[in-house]
């Protein structure tokens, strides 16, 4: 599962023991980690030196309504993405 969590697409790392959960980038290069707790707060392991990617915006958007046409529609799949 990816998500975007302030303007950047992390995905789901592990699960802890506690029930929190541990997001990591999707770009490798980048070292931000964060930990989101049940309670649904946030604890961020590092602060990025770099601005977000529009584009990565863009393209988990897309996903997101591809894969809910996907499941919403009894059509075959190559005619949901023309």
């Amino acid at each position: 599962m990816v998500k975007l969590m302030y303007g950047f697409r992390y995905y789901c790392h592990r699960k802890n023991d506690d029930a929190s959960k541990y997001w990591k980038r999707v770009k490798k290069s980048c070292r931000v980690g964060l930990t989101i707790k049940p309670n649904g707060a946030i604890k961020k392991r590092a602060d990025h030196d770099h601005l977000p990617n529009e584009t990565d915006k863009e393209v988990l958007i897309i996903r997101q309504n591809l894969k809910r046409k996907v499941v919403e529609s009894s059509l075959p799949i190559d005619a949901i993405v023309e």
